[in-house]
């Protein structure tokens, strides 16, 4: 097995979050071998595969958190998904789990690992799966009992806030939200640019955010809560 990180407060809650790194990362690594460009791996998950685990230490503190705190919420939705690997280790942890990821390929790989995880990891299987852009996608339910995060959602191709402001409606039906201050949609890794979020926010009707976790000095993956007004 790699040599899994220990990120404070690392898996000292979740004692096989290693364990499980282990079983994904070597699912993906066989997915990129027989997929190559096809796997939509990219880059992003071509360097997890590279330095020899998957999980990224946004995903460790959310799973902490969640296992440690906040396990009341009823439903836990996941915004852009990715391969799942955060989504299949809360479902493995038994939460109740939506994961949703627009892309297409990634999708097909996320498939796939469900079902590779499901016989040892019983509840990744109760993980719902949809193929869509947030919050079009959402299943009709309410959702003041639950909580979305989008710990990692980029298109920084795209101009303007457009998008941002495409997922302000959805992020409205939950009590909290989580988001990356680095990354809702462009990369903002300055505190200038985060305070240009910050001010769009409060525009849109959310509270000042509040940030979570240790401030460890990732350049991503800086999570911060951001609940609605009124």
């Amino acid at each position: 097995m790699h040599d899994f990180p220990t990120y404070p407060p690392g898996g000292q809650l979740i004692p096989t979050m290693a364990e499980f790194d282990a079983d994904v990362f070597a699912f993906l690594r066989d997915w990129h071998d027989r997929h190559g460009a096809e796997s939509g791996l990219d880059r992003f998950y071509e360097a997890r595969l590279e330095r020899g685990f998957i999980l990224n230490h946004y995903e460790i503190d959310l799973a902490n958190l969640f296992a440690a705190e906040w396990h009341h919420f009823e439903h836990y939705v996941e915004v852009g998904a990715g391969m799942g690997e955060l989504g299949f280790l809360l479902g493995a942890l038994g939460f109740s789990v939506v994961a949703i990821e627009g892309d297409r390929k990634r999708f097909a790989g996320m498939a796939a690992m469900q079902t590779a995880l499901s016989a040892k990891y019983p509840g990744v299987a109760k993980v719902r799966l949809v193929n869509d852009f947030f919050p079009k996608s959402l299943p009709d339910q309410d959702y003041s009992r639950s909580i979305c995060f989008l710990p990692c959602v980029i298109a920084n191709d795209s101009p303007g806030v457009e998008i941002e402001l495409s997922l302000f409606p959805g992020m409205r039906l939950f009590g909290p939200d989580i988001i990356d201050m680095t990354r809702l949609v462009h990369y903002r890794r300055t505190p200038e640019t985060q305070r240009e979020l910050v001010e769009l926010l409060r525009a849109e009707g959310f509270a000042e955010p509040v940030y979570i976790g240790a401030q460890k000095g990732w350049n991503d993956g800086i999570l911060a809560v951001v609940r609605p007004v009124g």
